[in-house]
């Protein structure tokens, strides 16, 4: 809105530079009395005052839409100000507002509404003579930019069939000093969060607006919103079109809470899809779960900072957001969790490219994580073949489907192994597999394993005592031990699962297709 406004008042700065139009408007005095009602005015723009408004012409009309008086703004030395002063005439039941006319355009502007900002709020003909304001005091006479309201549908957390309904908000018009002016925000019940890592004394991160913490919207920052009833919010203004994408992230290690070290909510500044160059959370399905595609229009995204002078940059999509991801992060493959038709968790392994992402949750819920190190991990990184443990842990006892759903890869072998239950899913052939879980049960649940078309160089190792070999067509496979002596020799097609019998230690694995050989050193 800014802009658009320095670039009204640069055009007011520079009216002498071109010709002005005819406005059509004159004064109709049919039907009216002898006595005048006298408007000695400043013309203002969303309460921005316009010190030299010589391109806009006031007109001033009754409830029938006729014009009863009409003025160009008038220099008065005596002041040393530009104002108006337009006399009308009225009659009994008569009733003022004002439209405007741009000169340089040569036509109405129906974008620019008026709106009174001074303590005049009634413009009601008087008998005898009456005026409005004075040479000496002119009243402000406002004009608002028509906003193109930018509309989020916010469903809430009693509505039927939902339960925790959160959301991660950010502003699509930039900063908001007033949060108040977003319509329905703050109608009826709600809760509306600020997450600041610093905490207090006792280690509460999250500012509540209702106590008074905090007041509007930042650009580029993320909040935390719930509402009791399912409603249309909607940010009035022109949306974000700045060119800066790129925003400081804070880190601090003096919180009493060290588990929240680095976590920063940011907030996509612009009304269209966007990447982002960092791995992080956003709200699916009511659901905090680490982000896969594109990040929406007024959506959030929980990041970490794993020390000072970091940075998250939000790049618009032109695919409208069907394509992209983590910027070019896109070789990636996710196992969602559902229970019935909702979804869980979701834990996602990237290839190539990408950092680890530490599990953060907003509350205690089931949760499907990798566990690397001591540590629990939401996003992982490999480099495209091997063997993942996979932890899920329940927080009620009941029936549960892992859906694996890549995104620019292809698995020659993909396995998931229950330990509890001894399964082995081919997810090849069938890529979701049912189980039932307890509260009591072990976290180690399963294992992955895996190897991808994208692998050049390692196409061979060993899980579980079995060598599984990422191949194409027809080729001879074989086993040599470190005396050189061959201990397993078969023609195999495709991908395979091959059993050694063997005692640990480094094998040499030959792979005979034709002419070409391929050669790997494994340990088993």
């Amino acid at each position: 809105m800014k802009k658009v406004l320095v670039f009204l008042l640069a055009c007011f700065a520079c009216t002498a530079m071109f010709a002005q139009t005819t406005c059509p408007w004159s004064q109709n005095s049919q039907g009216c009395t002898n006595t005048n009602t006298s408007f000695r005015c400043q013309l203002y723009i969303n309460e921005e005052h316009i010190e030299n408004p010589t391109n806009f012409q006031i007109g001033v009309f009754d409830q029938t839409e006729t014009c009863r008086g009409t003025k160009q703004a008038s220099w008065v030395n005596a002041y040393g100000y530009y104002y108006y002063n337009i006399t009308c005439k009225g009659y009994a039941g008569c009733e003022y507002h004002f439209r405007i006319w741009d000169l340089e355009r040569g036509e109405e502007r129906t974008d620019l509404v008026f709106s009174n900002i001074s303590d005049y709020t009634e413009f009601i003909w008087q008998p005898g003579n009456f005026s409005y304001g004075t040479g000496t005091n002119p009243f402000p006479l406002n004009f608002n930019m028509e906003a193109t309201g930018i509309t989020k549908d916010i469903i809430g957390y009693e509505d039927e069939g939902v339960e925790d309904m959160w959301y991660f908000l950010s502003s699509p018009i930039g900063a908001i000093e007033d949060a108040t002016t977003v319509t329905n925000l703050f109608e009826g019940e709600y809760d509306f969060y600020k997450f600041d890592q610093k905490g207090d004394a006792d280690g509460y991160e999250w500012m509540n607006y209702e106590a008074g913490e905090f007041t509007g919207f930042e650009l580029g920052k993320g909040y935390l919103y719930a509402k009791q009833n399912g409603c249309t919010i909607t940010f009035n203004g022109t949306a974000y079109t700045g060119e800066i994408g790129t925003f400081d992230l804070d880190y601090y290690e003096d919180n009493a809470d060290d588990n929240m070290w680095g976590w920063n909510l940011m907030g996509n500044p612009y009304n269209e899809y966007a990447t982002v160059d960092k791995e992080g959370y956003v709200i699916e399905d009511a659901v905090m779960v680490p982000y896969t595609d594109m990040l929406a229009p007024m959506e959030g995204i929980m990041v970490k900072a794993n020390g000072e002078g970091e940075n998250i940059t939000f790049t618009p999509d032109e695919t409208g957001g069907v394509g992209g991801g983590i910027g070019d992060l896109k070789a990636m493959f996710a196992l969602n969790v559902t229970s019935g038709s909702k979804l869980v968790d979701r834990a996602v392994v990237r290839f190539g490219q990408g950092g680890q992402l530490p599990k953060f949750q907003l509350k205690e819920s089931t949760k499907v994580y990798i566990p690397m190190d001591g540590e629990e991990y939401s996003v992982v990184r490999s480099e495209g073949m091997g063997e993942l443990p996979v932890s899920f842990k329940a927080t009620k006892n009941g029936s549960y489907t892992m859906c694996i759903n890549s995104k620019n890869v292809s698995f020659g072998y993909l396995h998931l192994i229950d330990n509890l239950t001894g399964a082995d899913q081919d997810l090849l052939a069938n890529p979701s597999y049912s189980f039932e879980a307890k509260t009591t049960d072990y976290a180690s649940r399963f294992k992955l394993v895996f190897a991808t078309g994208n692998t050049e160089d390692d196409f061979a190792f060993f899980s579980n005592g079995s060598l599984v070999i990422n191949n194409e067509g027809n080729a001879t496979l074989q086993v040599v031990d470190v005396t050189g002596r061959i201990i397993k020799c078969e023609n195999i097609n495709g991908c395979a699962s091959v059993n050694i019998d063997a005692a640990s230690g480094v094998y040499m694995i030959r792979l005979v297709n034709g002419d070409n050989v391929k050669v790997q050193k494994v340990v088993k």
